[in-house]
């Protein structure tokens, strides 16, 4: 299990908030370097899924490094099975919760239309 730092704590009170109000829009968070989004995303997906245990969640990122740090975040605080959909990591596994890149999941876009 892992805590929060104190500047991380509102900000994902804030995103759950927003997704438990909104639940058919998608918020974005802007945090800078080495400030532990990776794990505040774990968290909030966590919490999520605390509340909705059927929720099905996509990360998407850009850069496979990203990627791999997420699923390996994800996996260790919240779910041993996470999916990795990527080309560029030659990975094409759909699960509960996937961390996918933008590319990929734009181009099969019609596979990822049940996530929340």
């Amino acid at each position: 299990m892992f805590t929060l730092r104190p500047y991380q704590e509102p900000i994902a009170k804030k995103v759950i908030n927003y997704i438990t109000n909104n639940p058919k829009k998608h918020p974005l968070i802007a945090m800078p370097t080495g400030s532990g989004k990776t794990v505040v995303l774990a968290d909030i997906i966590l919490k999520l899924l605390e509340k909705n245990n059927d929720y099905k969640i996509l990360v998407l990122s850009h850069v496979k490094e990203i990627l791999e740090q997420d699923a390996e975040a994800i996996e260790h605080h919240v779910d041993p099975n996470v999916g990795i959909y990527s080309a560029g990591l030659d990975q094409k596994e759909i699960k509960q919760i996937t961390v996918a890149s933008i590319q990929s999941a734009y181009n099969m876009a019609s596979l990822f239309r049940d996530f929340d």
